[in-house]
């Protein structure tokens, strides 16, 4: 696991350091790019994720945040980080 490079995430995600977040594999129409998600995160009931830009905020729960991404069709993981 690893971050990736701005060259790399304007190519995958269509985003610069500082906007990543998990919407970003909306950009990602090979689906490439894998999600990890911290397991502490289970059960929260508000998150807040940037919608592809830093200067704006998504409110959503882990639940139906892995409702999105599973949609999304990325492959996701749930780890203890």
């Amino acid at each position: 696991m690893s971050f990736a490079s701005a060259e790399r995430l304007q190519q995958y995600l269509g985003v610069t350091a500082g906007c990543v977040s998990p919407f970003g594999v909306l950009n990602d129409a090979e689906h490439k790019v894998e999600v990890i998600l911290d397991q502490k995160l289970q059960g929260e009931k508000c998150l807040g994720v940037h919608p592809n830009e830093h200067d704006a905020t998504v409110w959503i729960s882990f639940s139906d945040l892995q409702k999105v991404l599973k949609k999304i069709g990325n492959s996701v993981k749930i780890l203890k980080l």
